[in-house]
């Protein structure tokens, strides 16, 4: 599946001196990497992949959270990610491999568990 399509428009809700984070899927690699490489950003993410991914964005940030690495997965995950990531407000919270139910909220596979993921969309602004 070609996710450059996707991932360049998602690139277009990006707006100068925004704060994203995202989680470590493919899509999120190729979001990072369909950024606009002339603006200043901040990017926080559990993701090494997503972090390379910005290679030649000079005025992006990479905030790479840490704690226990997940290689099968390939980011962090547990409760020092996660208190990493109550850190931070973001602007944009970019997550391709979760769900949405109606009682539990977002439920992503990992990033760097359900919990973070409902944090995320909870510091998130509303439009």
């Amino acid at each position: 599946m070609d996710l450059a399509p996707l991932a360049a428009a998602a690139a277009k809700l990006v707006q100068p001196s925004a704060t994203i984070m995202m989680d470590h899927a493919a899509l999120c690699v190729a979001f990072a990497a369909a950024l606009p490489r002339d603006i200043s950003l901040t990017i926080v993410t559990n993701s090494p992949r997503v972090t390379t991914a910005l290679e030649g964005h000079r005025q992006a940030s990479a905030i790479l959270l840490g704690g226990l690495y997940d290689q099968e997965k390939g980011c962090s995950v547990g409760t020092v990610a996660l208190s990493q990531l109550e850190q931070f407000n973001a602007d944009l919270f970019f997550v391709a491999d979760c769900a949405v139910h109606a009682s539990v909220g977002l439920t992503p596979l990992t990033f760097p568990t359900p919990k973070s993921s409902a944090l995320c969309a909870a510091e998130a602004p509303r439009e």
